[in-house]
C-alpha cells in the first residue's frame, strides 16, 4: 500500500507471512478486497493527519516502517497492537471498533 501525497509511505500489507505474529506461527489469512480497502482507507486517513501535525516524525516513519501486519482483535481487548525489535520496520495492530 502507498498513501500520501507530500511524504509518502510505503509498507507491504502482510496477512501471508507464519511468522507475522508475536506468539507461534500462524497460517496464512488472505484479506477481501473489502477490507483491504478498509486498511488502506484507515492508513491514508492517519498519515495524512501524521504529516500535517508531525512531518519530521512521518518522515522518518516513511524511511523505517516497511510492514502493517492485521491482528485480529483479542478478547477482552478492543483493539490490539506490537512491534518487535526481531521485526524491524514492522507494525501489527488490529483495526479499530466500528461504532
Amino acid at each position: 500500500m502507498t498513501v500520501g501525497d507530500d511524504v509518502r509511505l510505503t509498507v507491504w500489507l502482510d496477512d501471508l507471512d507464519p511468522m507475522r505474529d508475536l506468539a507461534d506461527p500462524v497460517p496464512p489469512a488472505r484479506l477481501s478486497d473489502p477490507a483491504v480497502a478498509r486498511w488502506t482507507g484507515l492508513l491514508a486517513g492517519a498519515w495524512d493527519i501524521l504529516v500535517e501535525r508531525h512531518r519530521p516524525l512521518a518522515e522518518a516513519l516513511a524511511a523505517g516502517v516497511s510492514s502493517l501486519v492485521p491482528l485480529p482483535v483479542g478478547e477482552g481487548w478492543g483493539t490490539r497492537s506490537a512491534s518487535s525489535g526481531d521485526a524491524f520496520g514492522a507494525i501489527m495492530c488490529s483495526l479499530p471498533p466500528t461504532r
